[in-house]
């Protein structure tokens, strides 16, 4: 009698520890739908030696169930750390043969949008290709392997970079995240949008000194923020944070409006702008505003130049160009654009905007189409429709096209693609205006580019793709 007392006593107390710890696993659950920063986590990073690499959420020195939420975005298989050779791509530009070799990238995982599997970015250090996701994932792989491999090896880098993200949007939406990488010497600089107070956002910029581990702290980070739930048509898209190297002491910065408009024109903020950022006290000088969400940068020092590319609204993209010898440039957005307000627009099929419902958009930002007539500067080139324009390189390592020869990528719509979506886009810049402009339809959507003496290294979204452009 004694014995079945004892058990049904250790029942009970078994059944009411599970049904209180079920209890309390539905409780965190939900606290942390309801709002991720409620719950103040941060991810841990594991022993590398573990299978999955991943970080684990904590709360109140808990371990948090909504952290499996999260290991599908930040799981790391040893078998996926390779690249797979997959396809080339040969064409013709001004009479030379280029090709293109691209490579399966199985470690850029799903992020929730279909149209960007692997959205990611990449530069080189040394001998190493750098590549990081924008969820936070940091790898690299040896540049000659690239030669004669069809199976290329890659290397998972450990970071701290979780100790700076405060929102779960970060890891599982593609609009929010990394937006750029960039190499100054031995340094690795990380743009990220950054939550700067409860659901505020803000553009901001880590660094690292390279190695096995990257130990990130913050270099700069704009002052204001921009409140989701007080913007109306808040888009964390729209945030530019493409980086490039300026000279010895600066780098340059793009940022986006947010589609907080007005920011763009606004002296007194640092949104919509490209800034001139010391790399020692890191202060910020904008070198021009009226920019909507600037997705490439390309300083050429030669010239005392920076081009842009500008993602532009619904149609309305743009190739800049910014001349360093003259003081105030302002690029127009949103007062004038050969675009139109997504929303308040449509493209017929000759590629004419006409505007459809809500007109108070345009009576606040007109969208001129003409820039100089307003003072502005005028793109070197506009696409109506958009294109998806992406990133923008110089290659002056081409001896048969030596300093003047460009390349643009696009992203664009698989289900709705022009003959300029998902390409790549060659021209010549001479005598101040574009020759021999070519676009090679490549059916991926082209996000960023590193280049090394004579190699074009980018990547792709839509198919999570490296590509060597030689």
């Amino acid at each position: 009698m004694k014995k079945i007392l004892g058990l049904l006593i250790i029942l009970l107390i078994f059944s009411s520890c599970l049904y209180l710890g079920i209890q309390s696993l539905k409780e965190e659950r939900n606290l942390f739908k309801a709002h991720f920063n409620d719950i103040v986590g941060r991810y841990i990073p594991t022993n590398t030696q573990h299978d999955m690499n991943l970080k684990i959420l904590k709360s109140n020195n808990k371990v948090s169930s909504s952290a499996i939420d999260a290991i599908k975005y930040l799981h790391v298989r040893k078998s996926d750390l390779k690249l797979n050779f997959n396809k080339d791509v040969a064409f013709e530009y001004n009479g030379k043969p280029f090709n293109i070799s691209f490579f399966k990238a199985p470690f850029l995982n799903y992020k929730g949008n279909k149209l960007e599997l692997g959205n990611s970015y990449i530069d080189t250090h040394q001998d190493q290709l750098l590549i990081v996701q924008e969820n936070g994932l940091f790898f690299s792989v040896q540049i000659d392997e690239f030669v004669g491999n069809s199976v290329l090896n890659v290397q998972h880098i450990e970071s701290n970079i979780i100790d700076f993200i405060s929102y779960f949007e970060f890891f599982s939406m593609s609009k929010f995240g990394l937006k750029d990488i960039l190499v100054v010497q031995d340094r690795l600089y990380v743009s990220i949008i950054f939550e700067k107070e409860s659901r505020c956002f803000t553009n901001s910029i880590l660094v690292s000194q390279i190695g096995e581990i990257l130990e990130f702290n913050e270099f700069f980070t704009i002052p204001d923020c921009i409140k989701q739930h007080e913007s109306e048509e808040f888009n964390a898209h729209q945030t530019g944070g493409k980086m490039d190297i300026f000279d010895d002491e600066h780098i340059v910065l793009s940022t986006g409006d947010f589609r907080s408009r007005w920011l763009a024109q606004d002296s007194e903020s640092l949104f919509g702008k490209i800034l001139k950022i010391n790399t020692s006290n890191s202060t910020a000088i904008p070198l021009a505003k009226g920019t909507r969400n600037a997705q490439g940068i390309f300083v050429d020092k030669e010239e005392n130049q920076i081009w842009l590319t500008e993602h532009g609204p619904q149609g309305g993209d743009e190739i800049n160009l910014l001349d360093l010898n003259n003081e105030d440039i302002n690029f127009g957005w949103p007062i004038s654009s050969y675009g139109g307000h997504y929303g308040h627009s449509k493209v017929n099929q000759s590629g004419d905007l006409y505007e459809i419902r809500d007109r108070s958009v345009y009576k606040k930002f007109p969208l001129h189409k003409s820039h100089k007539d307003y003072g502005f500067t005028e793109p070197i080139k506009y696409f109506v429709p958009s294109i998806g324009i992406s990133d923008i390189v110089k290659i002056n390592e081409f001896s048969s096209l030596r300093d003047s020869f460009f390349i643009v990528g696009a992203m664009g719509r698989p289900d709705n693609a022009t003959d300029q979506d998902m390409s790549l886009s060659l021209f010549e810049w001479k005598q101040n205006q574009i020759e021999n402009f070519k676009t090679v339809r490549i059916g991926e959507r082209v996000r960023d580019f590193t280049v090394l003496e004579n190699k074009v290294f980018f990547t792709t979204e839509s198919n999570a793709l490296i590509g060597l452009l030689e």
